[in-house]
């Protein structure tokens, strides 16, 4: 964690969104099921949207989902498997598209079933 923690502020003195980035997704990875990892999920989407990078923004919006649904944010998993979907179709990329829909369907059966909104 503090040699990613390095590589991030490295990046950051270098002006590299990108690599800024991918250092705050790899800390969401290494954090795991905790809420931590949400905040540089969180963190890893802004700076690729910063950085103009759609597909790392996408890889972080997916990771976000995934970690949300796992804590049972349901409707904040749904929102990230939306933006996610949306930049995946301005790609074509027909393999992460279907993944996007089958979790939103998925969470919304949930949504649905517990009567969350």
């Amino acid at each position: 964690d503090a040699k990613l923690k390095l590589a991030h502020d490295l990046y950051k003195e270098l002006s590299c969104r990108k690599g800024m980035a991918e250092a705050m997704h790899i800390m969401g990875a290494v954090l795991g099921d905790s809420p931590q990892g949400i905040v540089h999920y969180e963190q890893a989407v802004q700076t690729s949207k910063l950085a103009g990078d759609q597909q790392s923004q996408a890889k972080s919006l997916i990771a976000l989902a995934r970690l949300q649904s796992k804590l049972r944010n349901r409707p904040a998993a749904s929102k990230c498997w939306e933006e996610a979907l949306n930049i995946k179709k301005l790609y074509n990329d027909q393999s992460a598209i279907k993944t996007c829909l089958t979790e939103l369907c998925t969470l919304h059966e949930q949504i649905d079933d517990f009567g969350v909104t």
